[in-house]
Formats: structure tokens, C-alpha cells, sequence
């Protein structure tokens, strides 16, 4: 609400229609991998209670992946169909520049990125100790929208989002997570979160690249984008990340859901 009366009152009305355009697509697109993501880490809820510290964060490890495999994979095909997307199911006048389309992809991603620290945050029932963290979202996230999108117009709004994201969000959620939950230094984490950045930012790139090289027009060339790019984001991650111990946990817990799916089905 508050970047769209920003929004309006401060470069009108048809803006805020394109606006709501994306806006729509990245939380649609938020609402599927949060529920893909509940799914693999559902078992989170009393381990803090029946599971070692060590054990504790070698799950958050894994959930932390799972977060990245998602969001990352996704983001690599949201970018370089987007725009294509909006210009085919609202039209042309509808679609941002291509850079703008980069700002919101990057909003998506980091936006995402937080659900492994707000699953474990619910966990241990930190609400006491991020009680603040909202105010200071709300506050920092006006006066900086405010002034960025009356400076640079919808660009500068979409870098203030992005900034609250990082440096309030992201930032305070890790920190508190790490000291009154896992009780460790948030290091090795934040140095995580930038490598599944740099690998979302290498296959994005490639994404980018292949996609508008692909056969067709319209909606075959977009089913055909869609698949290939998809394609690059989960096998990139995939053939990456393969011999990791996150990885190797988060395939054993792939084929426990699909076994207890099977299982169900066959009852």
C-alpha cells in the first residue's frame, strides 16, 4: 500500500497499473514457492526442542539451499520473461523497460531469500527479540521510497524495496537468528546468501542470453522460454551444488515427500 499511494501521487495513475501488473506476477510467483518450500521444511516446528544445536543448523543449512534452488531457479526464468509475459496477457503499454524488469527480478529473489530465517525465527519464537524490525521496515522503507521515486521515478522505488530488504530485513533476521537461536556467528551465512546471488546472477545472464535466441513466436516461443530457462535455473543449481552436503540433504528429503505422496495415493 504504502509504494502505491507513493506511486500515484507521485507520477500518477497509469503507473500504478503497471506496477500492480508485475507486482501481481512476483507474488503469485512468491505464493508457489512458499508453499514448495513449507512442504520440504515442515518438520522444522519442535527442533529446537528435540534436536542438538549442530543438528539444528545443518537443517537451517539445508533450508537455506532449498530457499536459494527455489527462488534462484525461478528468478533465471523470471527475467527474460516477464516482459513477454505482460506484453502478451495485458499489452505492450503495459510492459516496464527491460532494466526496470532487472530491479524487480532482483526484489523477487532477495524478497525470497528470507523465508529459511523467518521458518527458523517462528521456530524458536524469537518475536520478542525482532519486535523492532518492523517499525524500522516501515519507517526507513517510507522516507526511503519516498524520496528515491520522486528522484529517479518507479526505478527508485523498486532500489528502496531492495535496499530495506537487505540491509533491515535480511540483515536484522540473520543476526537475531544466530544469536538467540543457533547461537553462532551469522558469517558463514551471509557468505552463503552472496554465493547463491552469484550463481543466480551467472544463470540469470546465461538465461537471458539463450531464451531470445529460441525458435518460435508468441506463446510458443514464451512455453518454449519458460521450459528452457527453468531448465537452466534447477539444473545450473543442480549440477553446482550437487556434491554438497546441502544438496545430498535436500534430495533425501525430495524423495521422502515423494514417497509419503506415493504412499497416500496408494492407500
Amino acid at each position: 500500500p504504502v509504494n502505491t499511494i507513493i506511486i500515484s501521487s507521485v507520477l500518477g495513475l497509469v503507473p500504478v497499473a503497471v506496477y500492480g501488473t508485475y507486482l501481481l506476477i512476483i507474488n503469485s510467483l512468491s505464493k508457489i514457492v512458499d508453499k514448495m518450500f513449507d512442504a520440504v521444511v515442515a518438520s522444522v516446528g519442535n527442533m529446537s526442542i528435540t534436536e542438538t544445536v549442530e543438528r539444528q543448523y545443518e537443517v537451517f543449512r539445508g533450508a537455506h539451499f532449498v530457499n536459494a534452488f527455489l527462488y534462484g531457479s525461478l528468478t533465471v526464468g523470471l527475467l527474460p520473461l516477464v516482459n513477454p509475459f505482460v506484453a502478451m496477457s495485458f499489452g505492450e503499454s503495459y510492459v516496464f523497460p527491460f532494466h526496470v524488469a532487472i530491479l524487480f527480478a532482483i526484489w523477487f529473489f532477495v524478497r525470497g531469500m528470507r523465508d529459511a530465517a523467518l521458518t527458523f525465527i517462528s521456530a524458536y519464537g524469537l518475536y520478542w527479540q525482532t519486535r523492532n524490525k518492523a517499525i524500522a521496515e516501515t519507517i526507513v522503507l517510507i522516507l526511503t521510497v519516498a524520496l528515491m521515486t520522486k528522484w529517479i521515478g518507479i526505478e527508485g522505488l523498486l532500489i528502496a524495496n531492495i535496499f530495506v530488504q537487505v540491509f533491515i530485513s535480511l540483515l536484522v533476521e540473520a543476526i537475531k537468528l544466530f544469536k538467540y537461536g543457533l547461537k553462532m556467528s551469522p558469517l558463514p551465512y551471509f557468505c552463503r546468501t552472496l554465493c547463491y546471488g552469484g550463481v543466480t546472477l551467472l544463470l540469470t545472464t546465461l538465461s537471458c542470453c539463450v531464451v531470445p535466441l529460441l525458435p518460435g513466436t508468441g506463446i510458443i516461443h514464451f512455453l518454449i522460454g519458460g521450459i528452457v530457462s527453468v531448465a537452466i535455473g534447477f539444473g545450473g543449481f543442480a549440477l553446482i551444488f550437487w556434491r554438497t552436503s546441502e544438496f545430498k540433504m535436500v534430495k533425501s528429503m525430495g524423495v521422502g515427500l515423494v514417497r509419503g505422496f506415493m504412499k497416500r495415493r496408494g492407500q
